[in-house]
């Protein structure tokens, strides 16, 4: 198998992260075309002087060398068009969104190439002079950034077209030779220095772009934590226990519970089998998940086939009962349509209760601990939905009189409860009309 580990052919960037190294480079690049185009309209300057002290001293008068060279002088005019563009474009270049980059470098070098190459050649035959050559070999190598092989090839031609001009220079052997040298001396070091800073920006691009990638698997691995965290806590303790790694136990006050019971749970689970009660359980309790989603209520747990969710632990109480009831609603109308589309066993339906009254959260435990509520409203919500119907949403006199306004509710009476006393219920009937 042929090796393609030559040191100054060898690919530094990977094909996937190529796109986004020549984008970088380009970008770089861009930047750098300001100075050069300044530098090439002082450098005219400079050539006009000279220009100028050679009629003055009759160089002119000798032949059309000199002509020929004072016509090529004005070829560095074309300077003006990067220079241009750049002071047209210059925010998006510095900030490295300008999307013609490339071109912008691209005529930059074809500005140099036609202007200091045959500046280069007319210095050597004039001056024996290696001042221009010089010039051109170390801008394009040390200023900008191009691929290996680009730069090879131009140094490589640059370097011969100047080497046959050394040849048919008037000089003496020992001078061509030393000219030859000269050549040599400025081209293949600058090169080999170019190729390493050529080397060095690559490996600092993919060490980036791999800082980046590290990142983000870092921030996205950091969100899906924090998503499973409040998956099983409400934000603000989830907030709390990643600042200080600990909770603390809070007390509400007029939060709205809601319990959910399938009737006859135990002696459908006797009839299927363990996969398929669990397949509908999860079914709905799903949809549950969803429609509490929707109405921005806190779930707590499931209890075998109880479900507990609260509205109020965060925000005002009057409108999450509201929301509490909607939720509860929509509850029973998911069973509904469930019971209807399904054909075969197990087939739910549910006893709601909600009560509303003050509770303490927090989480308890080191261990698989969980987010979870206590106090004497909670066993309410839990006996009112035990008190209630099938396919009904039962509710206490607290929560009636905080939703009154906006449902339709059959008074039950008052009701006996283990261990409580009476409670006043209601059945949530329908909405009323707005």
């Amino acid at each position: 198998m042929k090796s393609n580990s030559n040191w100054y052919l060898r690919k530094v960037v990977p094909d996937e992260m190529l796109p986004d190294f020549l984008l970088r480079r380009s970008a770089g690049n861009a930047k750098r075309t300001y100075i050069i185009s300044i530098l090439g309209l002082l450098f005219l300057a400079l050539l006009w002087l000279l220009d100028y002290f050679r009629y003055q001293n009759g160089y002119f008068e000798g032949g059309s060398f000199y002509y020929f060279s004072f016509l090529h002088h004005f070829v560095y005019i074309l300077f003006l068009v990067p220079l241009f563009i750049y002071q047209k474009n210059k925010k998006q270049i510095i900030t490295s969104t300008y999307p013609q980059s490339k071109r912008l470098v691209d005529l930059t070098i074809l500005i140099l190439c036609i202007t200091l190459i045959p500046s280069g050649i007319f210095a050597l035959f004039e001056r024996s002079s290696l001042i221009v050559y010089a010039i051109f070999i170390l801008i394009f190598n040390l200023v900008f950034t191009f691929s290996h092989q680009w730069r090879l090839f131009i140094s490589l031609t640059y370097f011969l077209v100047i080497t046959v001009c050394i040849f048919y220079t008037d000089s003496d052997t020992p001078q061509k030779i030393a000219l030859f040298i000269g050549v040599a001396g400025i081209t293949f070091p600058a090169y080999t220095i170019a190729t390493f800073q050529y080397n060095f920006v690559a490996k600092d691009f993919m060490n980036e772009n791999l800082l980046k990638k590290q990142k983000a698997i870092i921030e996205e691995q950091r969100k899906k934590s924090d998503e499973l965290l409040l998956n099983i806590l409400p934000e603000d303790v989830a907030k709390e226990l990643k600042e200080t790694g600990t909770t603390h136990a809070r007390k509400h006050e007029g939060v709205t519970i809601l319990f959910t019971d399938f009737k006859n749970f135990s002696s459908i689970s006797q009839e299927v089998s363990p996969e398929v009660l669990l397949k509908e359980l999860d079914y709905c309790f799903r949809g549950f998940d969803q429609i509490i989603l929707k109405y921005n209520l806190e779930k707590i747990k499931t209890i075998g086939d109880a479900y507990l969710c609260v509205g109020g632990l965060a925000a005002d109480s009057k409108a999450q009962a509201i929301n509490v009831i909607n939720a509860a609603m929509e509850i029973q109308a998911f069973l509904e349509n469930r019971k209807a589309e399904k054909k075969t066993k197990p087939v739910f339906e549910a006893r709601l209760g909600i009560h509303t009254g003050d509770l303490v959260s927090g989480i308890v435990g080191t261990t698989k601990f969980a987010f979870d509520v206590w106090g004497e409203s909670v066993n309410i919500a839990s006996r009112i939905e035990g008190a209630g119907e099938v396919g009904k949403i039962n509710i206490s006199i607290n929560t009636f009189e905080l939703i009154e306004e906006h449902f339709n509710c059959a008074f039950r009476g008052k009701l006996p409860i283990k261990n409580l006393g009476e409670i006043e219920m209601y059945f949530v009937e329908s909405r009323k009309m707005s």
